[in-house]
């Protein structure tokens, strides 16, 4: 992608009325949401009512799935396959829907993204501790070193394995396909719980990218996880916020000269704001 057209993209996502853009998130009957990947690029074989404000998380369905493989190995100790984690999930949030697509980067990367929440480089952790600020998230370091244990136990077990084996499109979990390559420049993480993008203000231009991960709900809808007790949504809150800064880390690695990170969130004011951020 070229330097104008990841100026383009930087301007629709983090501009000085971008603001705009960003709305809350579509509650479905019941209270779930609709929840896809960070992907960056248009989407096809998505059916939804114009205005609908999805939740993000890297991956989508298969986001929710290793987010509960990491769980499962955190809190019991057991080695899990994603598709149980994503089994999991469903307990958890049985009135959301969740989406899965294979050409995504966090799951054709989801050993190299265990391998680094097993040993986070500076970036990934300089990212935890601003976000976790921002949204006064409390870090338990029990949390921290069970979460890295369990990433890299993954790993091992994982290693050389696709992601057609980790999260089956087949077995009943809807999915859906993107237009294009992926070449985004542009990270916004939106730390204001319960807002997402307004997809319908985003302009039909295949280079017009960004990845948008609403990292404040993922980690709000793990406090209210269903069957989990309050130190369990905790540390599931954690493996969440977690994940989030690792894949963010990977994903931008190769755009520290070119790139724009942006974190939005709202001020004492109340205002919205859209906010430029350095890479570490």
């Amino acid at each position: 992608m070229s330097v104008e057209s990841i100026r383009q993209s930087a301007d629709f996502f983090g501009g000085p009325d971008s603001d705009n853009n960003y709305g809350p998130i579509t509650l479905l009957p019941g209270g779930g949401v609709v929840d896809l990947c960070v992907d960056p690029r248009l989407r096809k074989g998505l059916s939804y009512r114009p205005g609908m404000v999805f939740a993000q998380n890297a991956g989508g369905l298969a986001g929710q799935g290793m987010d509960g493989a990491l769980f499962l190995g955190a809190e019991e100790g057991v080695s899990a396959s994603v598709d149980l984690g994503i089994a999991l999930a469903q307990e958890w949030w049985p009135y959301d829907v969740a989406w899965v697509h294979l050409k995504c980067k966090n799951n054709v990367n989801v050993v190299g993204i265990f391998d680094e929440m097993a040993n986070p480089s500076d970036p990934t952790l300089a990212t935890m501790r601003r976000w976790a600020h921002r949204l006064d998230f409390p870090i338990v370091d029990q949390h921290a070193d069970r979460t890295k244990r369990s990433a890299g136990v993954l790993a091992d077990l994982l290693r050389g394995t696709t992601i057609e084996q980790l999260a089956q499109p087949d077995s009943g979990h809807p999915s859906y396909d993107v237009v294009g390559p992926n070449e985004s420049g542009v990270y916004v993480a939106v730390l204001e719980p319960g807002v997402g993008l307004r997809y319908d203000n985003r302009p039909a231009d295949e280079e017009i990218q960004g990845y948008v991960d609403t990292v404040a709900h993922s980690t709000d809808r793990a406090e209210v996880a269903h069957g989990l007790n309050t130190a369990q949504r905790h540390l599931l809150a954690f493996i969440r916020l977690a994940r989030a800064a690792t894949t963010r880390t990977l994903l931008m690695r190769d755009h520290a000269d070119n790139g724009y990170l942006f974190e939005m969130w709202r001020s004492t004011g109340g205002d919205a704001k859209v906010e430029q951020v350095g890479f570490e």
